[in-house]
């Protein structure tokens, strides 16, 4: 795995957790953050296999 990848894993995380941490506060914008990453989680696995 290159530091590409591993870069992108780390923001996804990132995303998961601020997803996490907002979604009592501010459910819209907790919504919003896990979306971005399952969008992101979905193209790295694509782009693992070679199906994009």
């Amino acid at each position: 795995m290159n530091r590409g990848y591993a870069a992108l894993y780390l923001i996804t995380a990132v995303f998961f957790y601020l997803g996490w941490k907002t979604r009592k506060t501010n459910p819209l914008l907790s919504t919003a953050l896990y979306t971005v990453a399952i969008i992101i989680t979905a193209l790295l696995i694509g782009g693992h296999f070679g199906l994009l």
